[in-house]
This record gives C-alpha cells, structure tokens and sequence, in this order.
C-alpha cells in the first residue's frame, strides 16, 4: 500500500484572485478620483440660505459644468472655449447610457442625467444662459445650480 506523501497534497493558488483583488481595488480608486477632480474648487460659489446637496439617489448620471467668474468653462482644470462641444459630447455619453439602460429609448426623450451648473459669484447670468440653453438643445431636462449654504448667525 502506497503511503500519501506530503508533497501530494493539493493546495489551492492564490495568485490568480489576489491579481483580480488588486486590479478592481486600483479600477475603485482610478474611478473615484476622476469624479472628484470634475468639481472646481477655486470658483467662488453664491451664498444662499437654502442650498441642498446634489441627491439623485444613484438613478442618474451627473454632469457638472463649472463656470469661472470670466463665463468660461472649467473642465478637470482646464479653460475650455468650446463648451458647445463639450455640452455635445456629454450628451453623446449620456444617449448611450440611456439606451444601455433602455433600449427603447427615443432621441428627443429627457435625458437620464442632472446637469449641475457651478457658477462663481461674479459670473453674469448672461453668460450661464448660452450654455444651459445648449444643454436643453441638446437634451438635458434636469438642472441644478451649485451655491454655499449660509451659516446661520450666532447669536451675540
């Protein structure tokens, strides 16, 4: 009778799952900064009372336009002069995500993303209204604007 040596013995490999483990941890972070850096923190939001938090409850995509105090789009930190091109690509995403989500869906129908607008203080409206009018040209229904919430004052 043959006796079991301990070489034998099958162990499983574990290379293969803590390569995958790795790779969806370093997708997770690549992900989550490219949100991130689409918000531009050097513009100097309004101040109003009543400012809510952006909350689409995770059923839609959004899209955020930051507009320096000069009218200019602010894209990942770069001034961007062609923001109806812009407007037009993320549109062009956000079709595609529609019809990922509902292959029935029909151009012309409301596009399934919120559209953020982050505009500095000292922006004039005029030069927010070309860009959001292009932005429902191109589809785009639902729009929130960006301010700082007051702090209320203490009392003295």
């Amino acid at each position: 009778m043959a006796s079991r040596h301990e070489d034998d013995m099958g162990e499983p490999n574990l290379v293969p799952i803590l390569d995958m483990v790795f790779q969806l941890i370093t997708f997770f972070m690549l992900v989550i900064n490219i949100k991130n850096k689409s918000i531009d923190e050097t513009l100097h939001l309004p101040v109003i009372g009543s400012a809510r938090t952006v909350d689409t409850k995770g059923q839609e995509d959004v899209t955020i336009l930051n507009v320096n105090e000069h009218g200019d789009l602010v894209v990942y930190g770069a001034v961007r002069k062609d923001w109806e091109k812009v407007i037009a690509t993320e549109a062009a995403s956000s079709l595609r995500s529609a019809y990922r989500i509902d292959p029935k869906f029909k151009p012309g129908n409301e596009l399934p993303t919120t559209m953020v607008i982050r505009g500095s203080q000292k922006v004039p409206y005029g030069k927010l209204h070309p860009m959001i009018k292009a932005a429902q040209d191109q589809g785009f229904r639902k729009f929130q604007f960006r301010a700082l919430q007051r702090q209320p004052e203490e009392k003295k």
